[in-house]
């Protein structure tokens, strides 16, 4: 994320504080393996980070969003308000923090779909990115406490083989947030989704410069169509060519 990477530090992808409370409430995690599964106490897929950053601004963006999201994760509860109201610096902390988990996972993938120039660039801004769009959603499906889809894409702007977009699906139990960041040469004039999908997603970033409540319309999504919707792509609108 900076360029005093010297001392590095292997931090988990996906925060401790996430397992934690998931565990405290159901219990042991069950994690999927080439051999079966397995009981475990927390979602590991550890990466390297600099310890300047790490202790540092990171700290800070992880302790921020807990108070936000932690609430959030196992969705309303009996005799709450069927949704909560989420601000549009709550939207920017929790767009934030789903651009930054993408980018921790994109480090323990290979070969790397994200340049660099992007960790450096959320280092600085402390937001996503202009050419980036970060949807959440919301997941009634109960076999699922933790799931990452992550990968690079071929928009058509670059040679095959190669890819000008990344795309990555965060699901924290009852929270779905989808990133999609676009690093060709030629930017979309627009982004939109399948319409059957709309009925459950807000765009969180670019901000829409309004409050949102969440869950939208209920619980959209369940362990079939979350599923779907991981490698679901969103339509793109370039403009032509003269």
């Amino acid at each position: 994320f900076c360029e005093d990477c010297t001392d590095l530090n292997d931090e988990d992808a996906l925060p401790l504080w996430i397992s934690r409370v998931l565990v405290k409430r159901h219990g042991k995690l069950k994690q999927r393996t080439p051999h079966g599964t397995r009981d475990v106490m927390y979602a590991k897929f550890k990466v390297p980070i600099g310890e300047a950053c790490n202790h540092g601004w990171l700290s800070v963006l992880e302790n921020d969003t807990k108070k936000v999201m932690e609430p959030m994760i196992f969705g309303p509860q009996h005799g709450e308000p069927p949704c909560r109201t989420l601000t549009n610096a709550e939207q920017q902390l929790l767009s934030t923090w789903a651009m930054k988990t993408s980018l921790m996972f994109d480090l323990g993938t290979q070969p790397q779909a994200i340049p660099r120039r992007l960790y450096e660039q959320l280092r600085l801004y402390r937001c996503p990115l202009p050419n980036t769009v970060v949807l959440l959603g919301a997941n009634r499906g109960d076999s699922r406490a933790v799931r990452i889809a992550h990968g690079g894409l071929n928009l058509g702007t670059v040679p095959t083989g190669t890819h000008d977009a990344f795309m990555t699906a965060i699901t924290v139990f009852r929270v779905v947030f989808k990133v999609i960041g676009l690093l060709g040469p030629s930017f979309p004039q627009h982004m939109s989704y399948p319409s059957a999908l709309l009925d459950g997603l807000h765009r969180i970033w670019p901000l829409p410069d309004r409050d949102i409540s969440w869950p939208r319309d209920g619980m959209a999504f369940d362990d079939q169509s979350l599923i779907a919707f991981e490698g679901e792509l969103p339509r793109l609108d370039f403009a032509a060519q003269h």
